[in-house]
């Protein structure tokens, strides 16, 4: 019963796959619509600078979500914050500590909780969660105030 069955579905396999190797429609001839120079193909990232401060960073950063051109600043952010180290806090913020890469005030939890990015402020610590959170912290100053670094007090 089994051999039947499989030989069933091989067969309609089989069936099906002469549809797809139909020939496909000629093309069209005449003007190129507007649309033909539209690259569907991500480009390659630019190289990172030689010198970067924390290039380790750059390669997560742009799988978050980070642009190409905001990367040159945050990377001058993230040396500033904390040299590169993920681990990073600060006891001395009044609002519960700075945490991680780029040294999120304690300020921001709650709002990033509400957002569905943390459950608690430790998982800052985590670089792809750190750099997650900053990019919506940016993001938001940017809807907002049309300036996204205003949290890490660079200058427009």
């Amino acid at each position: 019963m089994l051999k039947v069955f499989i030989s069933l579905l091989i067969g309609l396999g089989l069936a099906g796959g002469t549809v797809a190797m139909a020939e496909a429609p000629a093309e069209k001839t005449g003007t190129p619509s507007s649309t033909a120079n539209i690259r569907l193909v991500r480009e390659e990232p630019l190289p990172i600078p030689a010198n970067a401060k924390a290039p380790q960073w750059w390669s997560l950063a742009r799988e978050v979500g980070w642009t190409e051109d905001a990367l040159p600043t945050l990377d001058y952010v993230i040396f500033r914050e904390s040299r590169g180290f993920n681990r990073s806090f600060n006891r001395q913020d009044p609002h519960g500590g700075s945490r991680c890469l780029l040294q999120l005030n304690g300020s921001w939890t709650g709002w990033l909780t509400d957002k569905g990015i943390i459950t608690k402020p430790a998982d800052l610590f985590k670089p792809v969660t750190c750099l997650t959170a900053g990019l919506a912290i940016y993001q938001y100053g940017m809807d907002r105030y049309g300036f996204g670094w205003g949290p890490w007090a660079i200058k427009p």
